[in-house]
């Protein structure tokens, strides 16, 4: 994506615009987004989509501690951000006449004047398109090799390109790339029907993601697990000793965990951790961070508050260290901000978000966490499920194993886990060596506030011991389907 500076001359008749109205802050950000996605499925093209968004949001803060004013346009011409301005500016003073709330105050931060860049040599827009077409359905040929019914394969790649300008003086630009993968299989037989999916995906280059997804076989993985999985035995719910893989552990690290900790809901008290800092609630092994540099990740190294990101450990050894936070929640928490202010784009204010959220590493091998298990499960990946900033959670894996007496046996149909993330927190008694992390780019990201952000999903595999297990049915398919 070719980014321009026909668009500087408008941010500074902005940034002059907000000074010359002597609002207490302001911050002009542009962003640029450029999408594509192409899908293929069974031996068609069945989708291809590509888009370009641009424009910029303000936030105005007319007086000290009056409310924050957010604004967009996607009109980027002076009289269009004139008028968006004066709207900000007396929206913020209307609202400072009329609000009973508290005020709303700024964490200090440095002034930040960097350039970002984190783009690939090989990004999939410079990338020939009939390439990328060949490649997905030659991939979706190998799924169907497994005697699948159905097989896609989704190719996707964005670039996001955003430059902040503050009140303050701050003045920063980022720049990222990335691509995403999302491979499925359908397979029915005897009336029953299974599904089986795999995602990968990062901000790096096309052709590292085709090296990623060769290297495991990952279209050969992908039809043989749903030819397994539809012979795949039942059973019983109860009590077992559990080991989930990275794919599983990031999501209980994201949506159990890591959203309890986002201090938007440490400062209205809707979390079940407010006032919990200094507090154990793991084993001395466990540890979980939220990370924006982590370069396999979502790299997201410049927050939309213009605030540079570092790793924040959330969870240090068991005991809860820090929560994620932007500015204006930081101050309420006598605490600065983590760099995790974030947005969609230029048409939506930035709240709290997390990067890379995960459990960090620690010294078992899979295999030496397998031996140890006389009667357990392995789970691996996730197909859905619930939580809330309470703890609670029930999230169903996408296809399980049988362990017994230290060694992985049948292929079961997917369990759920249900329970409360603080309970299941105590019970990991084994934490992996090896570390993942994947980036549903195009295809998913973190849903908050009705905005959606790129981050990172994965870790390590984690053991509990005797937890609560809820065995799903083999499903079988509609009377419909059968009828066909």
């Amino acid at each position: 994506m070719e980014v321009t500076n026909d668009y500087i001359e408008f941010m500074d008749y902005a940034i002059t615009a907000l000074n010359q109205r002597n609002v207490y802050y302001g911050d002009i950000r542009y962003t640029k987004q450029l999408e594509l996605k192409l899908i293929a499925r069974d031996s068609k093209i069945a989708e291809i989509t590509r888009s370009v968004e641009t424009g910029i949001g303000i936030r105005v803060q007319s007086e000290k501690g009056a409310p924050l004013a957010f604004v967009s346009t996607s009109n980027i011409s002076k009289g269009s951000l004139s008028e968006i301005i004066e709207e900000a500016n007396q929206s913020s003073r209307t609202l400072a006449s009329l609000s009973s709330n508290d005020e709303v105050h700024f964490a200090g931060q440095p002034i930040e004047t960097q350039h970002l860049v984190h783009t690939s040599k090989d990004s999939i827009f410079s990338t020939d398109l009939k390439d990328v077409k060949d490649y997905a359905l030659a991939h979706v040929d190998e799924i169907k090799q497994e005697d699948v019914s159905s097989a896609s394969c989704g190719l996707a790649g964005t670039i996001q390109y955003k430059h902040i300008i503050t009140t303050e003086g701050s003045d920063v630009t980022f720049i990222v790339d990335g691509v995403g993968y999302k491979g499925d299989a359908t397979m029915r037989k005897m009336g029953k029907f299974q599904t089986y999916a795999d995602r990968k995906g990062g901000t790096f280059g096309i052709r590292d993601l085709y090296t990623l997804l060769e290297k495991g076989n990952l279209a050969e993985e992908i039809g043989k697990t749903v030819s397994m999985m539809i012979e795949g035995k039942s059973i019983n719910s109860g009590r077992y000793d559990v080991i989930i893989d990275p794919a599983f552990a990031g999501l209980l690290a994201h949506e159990s965990f890591g959203h309890m900790t986002e201090a938007d809901a440490i400062t209205t008290r809707a979390s079940a951790l407010t006032d919990r800092l200094g507090e154990r609630l793991a084993p001395d092994f466990v540890s979980i961070i939220d990370d924006p540099t982590l370069q396999q990740g979502a790299w997201n190294l410049l927050d939309d508050e213009g605030v540079i990101g570092k790793q924040n450990i959330i969870l240090n050894k068991g005991i809860l260290e820090s929560y994620m936070s932007d500015r204006k929640n930081a101050y309420k928490l006598g605490s600065v901000s983590t760099g995790s202010s974030r947005a969609s784009d230029y048409g939506y204010p930035p709240i709290v978000r997390m990067s890379n959220t995960s459990f960090l590493p620690h010294d078992h091998s899979f295999d030496e966490m397998v031996e140890d298990v006389t009667n357990g499960l392995f789970l691996k990946g996730h197909a859905g499920g619930e939580s809330g900033t309470t703890g609670k959670f029930s999230f169903r894996s996408q296809v399980g194993y049988l362990i017994e007496r230290g060694e992985l046996t049948d292929i079961i149909s997917s369990v759920t886990l249900n329970g409360n993330i603080l309970d299941y927190l105590k019970k990991i008694d084994a934490v992996g060596r090896d570390f993942s992390l994947e980036v549903d780019c195009g295809f998913g990201g973190c849903g908050k506030g009705g905005q959606r952000a790129l981050v990172g999903l994965g870790g390590t595999y984690i053991r509990f011991r005797d937890i609560s297990v809820t065995s799903i049915a083999q499903p079988r398919m509609p009377m419909m389907g059968m009828m066909k």
